[in-house]
């Protein structure tokens, strides 16, 4: 997943949205549901002990300095963690279990 488009009105709204939904699905897909909310949450966790905001990910993706106390030397290190959460293979697993539920039970794609 790729947080650097986002802002954080916009992340707060999907988070939002995802414990509705969570609440909300087939009972198939309601966990798959709670990994996509407790991934989100882990960023937002590891952001913050870095004091970097969404706002300011989306500064650094246009090469702009972020506002207020970023502690780069943090952010660098929790990059990796920050990757390691995109590319886990339970969130990998929630995505496509979740995928599967909205085409076969809404017809709805989600791709």
């Amino acid at each position: 997943m790729d947080f650097t488009s986002l802002s954080d009105r916009q992340f707060n709204d999907f988070r939002d949205r995802i414990s509705n939904l969570q609440s909300q699905a087939p009972a198939s897909v309601q966990d798959d549901w709670g990994v996509l909310g407790s991934t989100l949450d882990k960023v937002k966790t590891l952001l913050n002990s870095a004091g970097v905001s969404f706002d300011d990910l989306r500064a650094l993706k246009h090469h702009q300095a972020p506002s207020g106390n970023v502690n780069l030397a943090r952010l660098q290190k929790i990059a990796p963690r920050l990757q390691a959460l995109g590319s886990d293979n339970r969130l990998t697993t929630a995505k496509n279990a979740i995928t599967k539920s909205a085409q076969s039970a809404c017809n709805i794609s989600l791709h």
